[in-house]
């Protein structure tokens, strides 16, 4: 397996954070799994609603926590399983849920509060963890994992953030 790579971005508000999960999910074409690492409030949520906003997800894009996943279809007839694991207290909880069979070629998982049900998934495509700095600001870093991911696209296309957002 390639040694992962890591990105790390700075955010001074929510808008900066959207557009860096945009681009983000501009990279993914099926088959990925994403794990969103935070504490309370971080903005897990908000990422991954604009990763499937930007995935061609028209309908609202609602927090999955009480329900603990939401599924949806995109334009390009992909499924993105939106999972939000806080609720959970280990892997035994999700046999319930069927996660094994959500990861297919053709759908993209996202799942908050990996920590809780440790080894729910094998190989993941990218972990990405969203710390606070500041009441708005965010440090979002991204641990690239395994492929189908595109990762010169994403490096490339990071590049065309504002400076400022990128850190060394």
């Amino acid at each position: 397996m390639e040694e992962a790579e890591e990105f790390t971005f700075s955010s001074a508000e929510p808008g900066e954070t959207e557009r860096i999960a945009a681009i983000f999910a501009r990279q993914l074409q099926g088959g990925e799994i994403v794990t969103l690492r935070g504490v309370l409030g971080a903005g897990k949520t908000l990422f991954a609603a604009a990763m499937i906003r930007e995935l061609g997800v028209a309908e609202p894009v609602l927090s999955p926590t009480y329900v603990l996943q939401r599924s949806y279809g995109t334009s390009a007839g992909l499924t993105i399983h939106h999972m939000d694991f806080y609720r959970l207290s280990g892997t035994d909880d999700l046999e319930a849920l069927g996660v094994d069979e959500l990861s297919t070629d053709d759908s993209i998982v996202l799942a908050e509060w990996p920590e809780r049900c440790p080894g729910a998934f094998g190989e993941i495509t990218a972990q990405v963890t969203l710390d606070v700095m500041s009441e708005q600001g965010r440090s979002i870093t991204f641990r690239l994992g395994v492929l189908p991911f595109e990762r010169d696209g994403f490096a490339r296309a990071a590049s065309t953030l504002k400076p400022d957002l990128r850190k060394p």
